[in-house]
């Protein structure tokens, strides 16, 4: 993301727009229902428990976004208007693509959050440690590009940069290339590999661990 303050302050305003796309939290319903017991009702009906869980998810994102869609629609013409923003269509549909695949990532990570619950009473510190890792290694926060060379280094092999700062450095203009496109989308895909991996392995483990009163 670029450093002048102009350019800091609309990225934050994307910033805003693109958590719309990546944004997810079912965690800690999740969590309560494996507490509470009445996650066997996922165990018990006849499509899996992943299938509802993310069409849950896919379905509060779509209600979401056709309710922002309008604001977004008039912050992104005020800004282009005004000269504060300039983008391609190249631009934008990268932004969005690299939004969805991080919303897939995003789900994948907070059903490993929800997993904990198989083990401990509440899953509240690690949903705040989420948040912090967002704020300071995703672009939530302050432009990634404040961090010092050793942490830079590792917030570009983790995954949370593109929940929010990859995104919004294609809509800037600062990635535009396709071997950039190619790079990042590599990236994620070996995460993509590698969270649900974690997920599924906490799931299958703490199956084990569950019965019909609670975990």
């Amino acid at each position: 993301m670029l450093c002048h303050q102009d350019n800091c302050a609309v990225g934050l305003i994307l910033i805003a727009l693109i958590a719309f796309i990546t944004h997810v939290d079912l965690s800690e319903k999740l969590s309560k229902e494996i507490r509470m017991g009445t996650f066997s009702n996922y165990l018990l009906k006849p499509y899996t428990f992943w299938i509802a869980a993310f069409m849950e998810a896919f379905a509060q994102k779509i209600n979401y976004l056709v309710l922002v869609f309008p604001l977004t629609a008039v912050v992104l013409v005020f800004l282009v208007a005004k000269g504060y923003l300039f983008f391609s269509s190249g631009q934008l549909l990268s932004a969005v693509l690299i939004a969805a695949f991080a919303f897939l990532l995003h789900f994948v990570l907070d059903m490993l959050i929800a997993f904990w619950a198989f083990w401990t009473d509440n899953v509240w510190a690690f949903k705040h440690v989420k948040i912090i890792l967002f704020g300071f290694l995703g672009g939530a926060g302050f432009p990634l590009d404040f961090l010092p060379e050793h942490l830079g280094a590792i917030a570009r092999f983790l995954p949370f940069q593109y929940f929010y700062y990859v995104p919004v450095t294609y809509l800037l203009g600062k990635n535009s290339d396709m071997e950039k496109i190619i790079s990042d989308g590599s990236h994620m895909l070996l995460w993509m590999i590698v969270l649900p991996f974690f997920c599924f392995f906490a799931w299958r483990a703490g199956l084990k661990r569950y019965d019909a009163y609670g975990s």
